[in-house]
């Protein structure tokens, strides 16, 4: 049963008591963090490489627009829930997302490209 003011569990792990130990939520918030810095990061290579040669023909409009898009409604949800983590990600992986988006969009067909 919920109390007053406080919202139902979304999943059946939430109901339960779990005991919050400052060791315990170190290393949760230490592979959050790990999770977060590697995923965030996996973007900026691509995008670093597609500004620099502007070379888009292979890459996936679809896909990089469901990123971006994706990205900046877990950043949405993460201001209203009040998660500066999911907000800081989010944003971050938004960025080179949104410019590999912007570039795929805006550039122009080449030889190379109409080769394949």
């Amino acid at each position: 049963m919920a109390c007053p003011g406080r919202p139902l569990p979304l999943f059946s792990w939430q109901s339960r008591s779990y005991p919050r130990t400052p060791l315990r939520t170190s290393i949760y918030s230490l592979v959050g963090g790990l999770a977060t810095f590697l995923t965030t990061a996996a973007y900026v290579p691509q995008a670093y490489k597609t500004t620099k040669t502007r070379a888009t023909a292979a890459l996936s409009l679809p896909t990089y627009a469901r990123l971006f898009v994706g990205a900046c409604l877990w950043a949405a949800y993460g201001l209203h829930i009040g998660d500066m983590p999911v907000i800081l990600s989010n944003v971050v992986t938004a960025g080179p997302a949104g410019i590999i988006l912007v570039l795929n969009l805006t550039a122009k067909p080449t030889a190379e490209a109409d080769a394949h």
